[in-house]
């Protein structure tokens, strides 16, 4: 499945519709009256995911999908980074064996 980060999929939950083809035009008139060209090119860049998923068959996957699902994905992977960070730097047993010791509902 195709990957979108945060601004990506911001803009697919503002202007996306079950209908390809509406989306598709739905961004093209957004990337027409947007003066900035670095703008129509990411909106182009979205456009063309879209048309990849479409090809492939998981357009509604895409668009139907738990908003909250790339998030919680994102979530994960700072989770993972901070827990590498503080596996490194040693201050993973301390925090967490502390964290353990104050919890009085264990």
């Amino acid at each position: 499945m195709m990957r979108f980060d945060k601004k990506e999929r911001d803009v697919l939950y503002a202007y996306a519709d079950p209908d390809y083809e509406n989306t598709r035009k739905r961004l093209n008139m957004l990337a027409a009256l947007s003066v900035s060209q670095e703008t129509k090119r990411f909106i182009m860049r979205i456009n063309g995911k879209l048309a990849e998923a479409e090809e492939q068959g998981n357009y509604l996957d895409i668009i139907l999908a738990n908003p909250l699902e790339h998030f919680i994905d994102d979530l994960n992977e700072q989770d993972d980074a901070w827990m590498e960070y503080a596996i490194q730097n040693g201050v993973y047993d301390k925090y967490f064996e502390r964290g353990r010791e104050e919890n009085p509902y264990e």
